[in-house]
Parts: C-alpha cells; structure tokens; sequence
C-alpha cells in the first residue's frame, strides 16, 4: 500500500530537550509509577494491559512500540502503541479497534500540551513508516476523567495533523447509591430477573484476600465450555489470575446447588471499574446468571470504595460504529443496569489513502445495508 511521505509537520515548534522515550528506555517500574500517580491514566495504559494486549491475538504478531515523550527526565505524555499485523497490512491498534489514547502529565501548560502530541504524532508517524502501519486507531476511556480536559487540544492539533476525529458511547453507572437507588434506575424487567436470581442463585466475589488456583481455573475451563473453543492462549487467562492477586480485578462466581454456572471478571483501578469479560453455563437455559453476576459486582465495588462502573460500550449512529446483531443484543442487555450513556472520544490517524478508502467503502456498505432493512 502507498503511504504519506514520511515528512509530517504538525506545526508546533518542539520545546528543547523534549524527546521520545520508548516503554523499555523508561522502565516498566517508571511506566506504572506515571499511571499510578495520574489521573489521566487508567488500567489500559498500565504494563499489565499492555502485556495482555501482546498476547491477546497471536495471529496478529503483536509487537510493543509504546513510547513517552519526556521534558529534562520528566514524562509528559505516555503513548501505548501496538502493532498487530495481518495478511495485508499493519496497524497501530487493539485487536483491530482502538487503543488508549495518550495519557497526559496532570500540569502542562497549554505549550507543553501543544508540542508534547506534535512530537507523539512525529514519532507514530516515522514508526508507521518504517513498520508499515496503514492506521492508528485510539480512544480515551469513559473511566479517566482527568484526560478530558485535554481533548479541545488534543483534537485541535490532531484535527490539523490529518487526524480523524471520533466519538463512541459508552454506558457509565454511578454505584455510589443506596440500593434501592440503583435498582430504581434499572429496566423493570432487569429489577423481576435481579429478584428471581437471588431465590435460585447464590453469589460469591474472589478477590487479592481469597481467590485460589482451582477456583480460578473453573472460570477459565467454563470460558472454554461457553465459547466452544479456546478463544486466546492460556497465557491471557494467568495474567487475568494475576489481576486478581494484585488487586486489579474481581472475579463474580454464580452458583445453583452448590455448583458453579457463570463467572464475570471485572476490573477496577483507583476509584474506577470495567466489566471485561463473563461466561455462563450453556445448560442452564433462562436463569437469569448475568443479572446475578452485575447485582454482586455493583455492591462489592460500591462497598470497596467505586464511584463509577463503565459497563460496556453502546452503539451508535456514526458511520465507523459497525455492529453484528449479536453485539447490539449484548448492548441492549447492559443498558437495562441503567446509568448514562457519556460520549467519550477517539481517533484515526490514516497513513494510506488506500486503506482509509477501503475502510470507509466497508463502512458505507454496512450502513446501506443497515438502512435497507430497517
């Protein structure tokens, strides 16, 4: 594929002594340190995500390429970049979706902000070229709210730098309320199956304090009876183990008479938590076991000090939001917790005006199709 020249002015002149600093140059150590202390950081920026990311798809070649832009040993901005690889192209990506957008220092100026994403963007592109990247795809997460206050520049200067702004919707719940509070605010039908759930079904929540190697095993065994296959390498599932042994993660187990029926991982940092992933027992028909597993999630974190829970993405009617039928009833199930839907922002950086005319081609025929059978 033919890609821009590899001369990418952005406009902005650098600060001295600014510089490009990759993931192992600074240290894994240094690397948490920054998203630990930094609330425009989340999870995903941290190494943990990051190694999951590498190992998640081994058909894509991931490879790290994460870099921070430094000022006289003080890091700005911190950039998780991954390259996954396909039969036709290369992308800077996650899973072929979007990754973290870059998280900022918590004090810049409005100048150290500017040339700190002008040198980011220098740096992604000069990679894109040498590793033939045809996109980079991120976005920020509903969870940090301290980035936010960056994104009028942030979409300033990506605007100007050929960066195509995007929007996704995401479903945010504020668990910092009375029970009653939080059913109140549910689909009347989630509130009848929460009720029958909790007459058939006993919860328990494993976590740093408790969770042991079986238990943790019948999780990842009933992943592989729910999905049918082994849907990534066992790897992924000893690093999610870690989680919960560090502190990251909670995972919900859902029993009937004793025995275990579904299983959700959720994961949590700071004063913010994510639901990741989940799995029921394909043999148990219509019992209610995703309506037990978020009410005992919902009340182990409001408990454990978190304010807020992002519980899935949810579509919308923006012509890159391609969804399956499937994915659309998934969105539909979560949206009945109640919450809001908060719009949280994202980007493309194409490299390839072929691959972005593919790309947008696909995009116009999903949405045709979708308008022919409404």
């Amino acid at each position: 594929m033919t890609h821009h020249s590899s001369s990418f002015s952005v406009g902005f002149e650098q600060i001295a002594n600014m510089k490009i600093e990759t993931i192992r140059e600074i240290g894994f150590d240094r690397w948490d340190a920054f998203c630990t202390a930094n609330p425009n950081s989340w999870f995903w920026h941290t190494t943990r995500w990051i190694n999951y990311t590498i190992q998640h798809r081994p058909e894509l070649q991931s490879e790290d390429h994460s870099f921070c832009v430094t000022h006289d040993g003080k890091i700005l901005a911190l950039i998780p970049l991954i390259l996954e690889k396909s039969m036709n192209s290369a992308e800077f990506s996650f899973s072929g979706g979007p990754g973290p957008a870059p998280a900022l220092a918590p004090v810049l100026s409005h100048k150290q902000t500017k040339n700190a994403i002008a040198l980011a963007l220098e740096h992604i592109a000069c990679e894109a070229k040498k590793h033939g990247s045809v996109v980079w795809r991120c976005r920020l997460s509903g969870l940090n709210y301290g980035l936010h206050r960056h994104i009028e520049v942030m979409t300033t200067i990506l605007n100007c730098s050929g960066f195509l702004a995007t929007y996704y919707s995401t479903l945010l719940l504020d668990i910092d309320r009375s029970d009653s509070e939080l059913l109140d605010g549910m689909r009347k039908g989630h509130r009848s199956d929460i009720k029958r759930a909790q007459a058939t079904l006993a919860t328990e929540v494993w976590q740093k304090s408790n969770i042991t190697r079986d238990k943790f095993d019948q999780y990842r065994k009933m992943h592989l009876l729910a999905s049918g296959r082994a849907t990534r390498p066992l790897i992924t599932f000893e690093m999610m183990h870690q989680w919960i042994q560090e502190g990251y993660a909670i995972l919900i187990e859902a029993r009937n008479a004793s025995q275990p029926v579904g299983f959700a991982l959720i994961n949590y940092y700071r004063h913010h938590a994510y639901y990741s992933s989940s799995c029921e027992d394909p043999s148990c028909g219509n019992i209610p076991l995703g309506h037990a597993l978020q009410w005992a999630a919902l009340q182990w974190l409001r408990e454990h000090g978190i304010r807020k829970y992002e519980i899935g993405l949810q579509p919308s009617n923006q012509p890159y939001d391609c969804w399956s039928s499937k994915e659309e009833s998934i969105a539909f199930f979560k949206r009945g917790f109640g919450g809001a839907n908060i719009s949280i922002w994202g980007g493309e950086l194409y490299f390839s005006p072929e691959f972005y005319l593919s790309v947008a081609t696909r995009r116009m025929n999903h949405r045709a199709d979708l308008m022919r059978r409404a």
